[in-house]
């Protein structure tokens, strides 16, 4: 009686099914998790392109982030209404920076908040010293105008991509690389 138990029982399947599940399920929920977590990293990347993609637009075309930029950036050398492309020095004057970390100087605060609050609608995590706003020269734009036709760099940096699930396991976030955009900037009119 006790060997045909024995066999019955070496024979029984029933169980198998749940053993093999119990050892194949946090390799499953492991996969899962983390596609799940590197599909909103990605997000977050796309994001942060968009919003680089805004902040140099709206910088662009909503006044001067940076003032007291002289026409064709450098003194004017030409005469009124000369192109910037024949003044002297006008495609390589230095460049000049707007950083989000350090306001001040030359730099339009409200302009900055303003595109700050606009870039937060695309990646509400953003924050002031991610952004900075270069200058830079174009050959664009006339003496006498008033206002340079730069080039106008914005760069995002310094943002740190969270994750939700893995960070159970002591991955936290990364650091993304820097997102930067150029764009001609327009007359600086203000709108």
């Amino acid at each position: 009686m006790k060997i045909r138990v024995r066999r019955s029982f070496a024979r029984d399947e029933r169980g198998a099914t749940l053993v093999e599940f119990t050892l194949i399920a946090p390799l499953l929920f492991a996969l899962t998790f983390g596609i799940a977590d590197f599909a909103s990293v990605f997000y977050q990347y796309q994001a942060l392109n968009s919003a680089t993609a805004l902040a140099a637009r709206m910088a662009a075309t909503r006044g001067p982030v940076i003032t007291g930029i002289p026409d064709c950036g450098v003194g004017t050398a030409g005469t009124p209404g000369a192109y910037c492309s024949a003044v002297t020095g006008s495609k390589t004057w230095t460049p000049v920076t707007c950083s989000g970390a350090a306001l001040g100087g030359n730099c339009n605060t409200v302009l900055m908040n303003r595109i700050l609050t606009e870039t937060r609608l695309v990646y509400p995590p953003m924050t002031l010293a991610n952004l900075n706003v270069t200058f830079g020269p174009s050959g664009l734009g006339f003496a006498g105008l008033g206002k340079p036709v730069p080039t106008v760099t914005v760069t995002i940096t310094g943002v740190n991509a969270r994750f939700i699930v893995l960070g159970a396991f002591g991955l936290n976030a990364i650091t993304l690389p820097p997102f930067t955009t150029t764009l001609p900037a327009e007359d600086l009119s203000g709108t």
